[in-house]
Formats: C-alpha cells, sequence, structure tokens
C-alpha cells in the first residue's frame, strides 16, 4: 500500500483500516510487550486497508532532513545489491527495516547485532572524525571546535532516525563537549547518568526498555571495568 500511495516525509495521510491492542504479558516474568512498545512510541498495531495522501507539508526543518536521508536511502537501493544497500542505509541512516531476518540472526549469534543500530559506536565515530579534521586539519582550538561537532551531531542525530541509543550516545558527547567549553573535568559516571536522566525525563517508560537497560548496563560496566584496569596497572 504505501509503495502505491508513494508515501514520503512530510505526507499528511489518510488510512483506513483496524486498531489493535498490543497483547499483555501471560505471565508474571514475561516481557511486557504493551509497555516495550509504549516507550517506542506505538499505542497501537494498526492494519491498514486503505491510505490515500490527502496533502504535504515539507517546509520544517526535520522535513528536509528526512528528505535527504530519503535521496541517502535510495541512493544506496539504486548503486548497491539489495543485502549490500540495506547495510549501508542500516549503518549510515538507521534504517533496519531492509536488512533479511538471516542476516540479522547472524549479526546477533556473533555477539555484534548493536552495530546496526546507530549508538555509541557510529556517535563516537563521527564526532571523532569531526573533531580531528577541524583541531588537526584546520587547526581550530579545541574549544572553538566542540560547539561546531555539536551541531553537527544533533544534525545526524535527527538523520539517523532519532533513535534512542544514539540519543543516549549524542547527550553523553555534547556533555564533554560542555564541559571541554567551560573548562570543567567531565566524569564519566555522571555523564551515563546525565544521559539516562534526560531520556527518561522525555519518556520515563524508556525505564521498561530492554534496549535501554542493556545498553547502560554496559557502558557502566565497561566504564567500571576500565577503572579497575587502571588501577591495577597502578599497582
Amino acid at each position: 500500500i504505501s509503495d502505491k500511495a508513494s508515501i514520503s516525509a512530510g505526507n499528511i495521510i489518510e488510512a483506513k483500516g483496524r486498531l489493535y491492542n498490543f497483547d499483555e504479558p501471560a505471565n508474571p516474568y514475561q516481557i511486557n510487550y504493551k509497555i516495550y512498545m509504549k516507550s517506542r512510541g506505538y499505542d497501537y498495531s494498526f492494519w491498514c486497508e486503505t491510505m490515500e495522501v490527502i496533502s504535504s507539508d515539507s517546509n520544517g526543518f526535520i522535513y528536509k532532513i528526512e528528505k535527504i536521508r530519503e535521496r541517502v536511502n535510495e541512493f544506496f537501493d539504486m548503486n548497491l545489491p539489495e543485502r549490500e544497500s540495506a547495510m549501508a542505509k542500516a549503518l549510515t541512516t538507521g534504517y533496519k527495516y531492509d536488512i533479511a531476518d538471516n542476516t540479522e540472526q547472524i549479526f546477533r549469534n556473533l555477539g555484534i547485532s548493536h552495530v546496526l543500530a546507530v549508538s555509541g559506536l557510529h556517535v563516537s565515530l563521527v564526532s571523532g572524525f569531526m573533531f580531528f579534521v577541524l583541531s588537526s586539519v584546520f587547526r581550530i582550538r579545541k574549544r572553538l571546535a566542540a560547539p561546531l561537532v555539536s551541531v553537527f551531531l544533533i544534525i545526524y542525530f535527527v538523520f539517523s532516525g532519532c533513535s534512542p541509543s544514539a540519543a543516549r550516545a549524542v547527550i553523553m558527547a555534547l556533555t564533554a563537549f560542555a564541559a571541554l567549553i567551560l573548562y570543567r573535568n567531565s566524569d564519566k559516571y555522571n555523564t551515563i547518568a546525565f544521559s539516562a536522566f534526560i531520556l527518561l525525563c522525555m519518556n520515563p517508560l524508556y525505564l521498561w526498555n530492554v534496549s535501554f537497560q542493556l545498553s547502560y548496563i554496559g557502558i557502566t560496566s565497561v566504564s567500571v571495568a576500565l577503572d579497575m584496569v587502571r588501577s591495577m596497572e597502578r599497582t
């Protein structure tokens, strides 16, 4: 239906179909799928029967970024094989819906499924590269380069789909840059806690999101392990 309707960013659509509630957990130890979907911004599932584009409003900043995102995805579709195109879109624009199930399963079995989601790895590579170019190539002072990289990260966050994993990494990076600008030393534990606080203020239901839980458990565990290794090296 979406292909026939040629839906794009900024379109206002009229759809007819049926709304369905998400299932409640069948036992006390089962994941609450309803709360999980609400934490992702979905209140109901919808079976669409007919869909029609009735108008369009693409003048906003977010819509313009989304149109650029769509063009990048189209570029990959036109110039790469289907499997490679799906991977390229996931790694650059955060669009993961074209990845085949067997490909996702392979990454899951290898324990690197997080690579397919725009998160700390991607944000650190993008911010690190931009910071290096501005400070080392263009010889801009680090305190002046930090605001430029921060603006670029915010644009990249919108461009990559505004996922919670990307939001966590971007907030932590912006906090570190703010400390650099204000001549302060950033503490990684306070930075982690601050990013979690901001995300929970935006959506308290993130607390029941498994991705949110594993993400912060992982980054905190890495920080603790790093401190333990450093303390052992000193002794």
